[in-house]
């Protein structure tokens, strides 16, 4: 890859607005599962294109086309491929995807659609009308959807919940790697 990559790691939350300023495509390097992975997320926020694997968690989510980045398949070689693509792209493609991140994903996962999907499914959990685990059968096909939560329920969720802040870090110790501009 020569020096268009460099590989980092965890930063600290007062680190990350340098790091995604800096960063022409945010890489995701991990080779398993990771359910929603906000690192991806905060990085399409900052307009910057990914490059991550094809999970289902990832691609039915967050990374929904190829406007948004590249995904790859859960091996090296096939990481290095994407990476080679993404390089061999050039500005004018990133700079096209940078476009698609920051319109697409500003609308998809705000906090408040965040916040009431997880207030949604912890309602779920918490009233064993909806889930149980000792009584539950073991799963040999895709159950139904649970029926929505209590009106009541939720309302009273959202009462006792904290406000968000905006310059929260959501996930500041997800392991990280970049491509860089190589002019720098």
């Amino acid at each position: 890859m020569g020096p268009t990559v460099e590989i980092v790691g965890p930063f600290e939350a007062n680190e990350l607005s340098e790091f995604y300023n800096a960063i022409v495509v945010f890489v995701n390097p991990a080779l398993r599962p990771r359910g929603l992975d906000l690192t991806l997320i905060e990085a399409m926020h900052c307009g910057k294109p990914v490059l991550t694997l094809n999970f289902p968690s990832i691609t039915g989510t967050v990374v929904l086309n190829e406007g948004f980045g590249y995904t790859f398949a859960p091996n090296v070689k096939s990481l290095v491929e994407a990476m080679e693509t993404a390089i061999a792209d050039g500005v004018e493609v990133l700079e096209r995807k940078v476009g698609v991140c920051k319109e697409d994903v500003s609308s998809m996962f705000t906090a408040d659609k965040m916040a009431s999907a997880y207030e949604r499914f912890f309602l779920c959990i918490k009233n064993a009308k909806y889930f149980s685990l000792a009584s539950s059968p073991p799963c040999t096909t895709s159950p139904p959807p649970p029926p929505p939560p209590d009106e009541k329920d939720v309302a009273d969720l959202a009462t006792k919940r904290q406000p968000w802040a905006p310059n929260e870090v959501l996930n500041p110790n997800g392991g990280f790697g970049l491509l860089t501009d190589s002019s720098d």
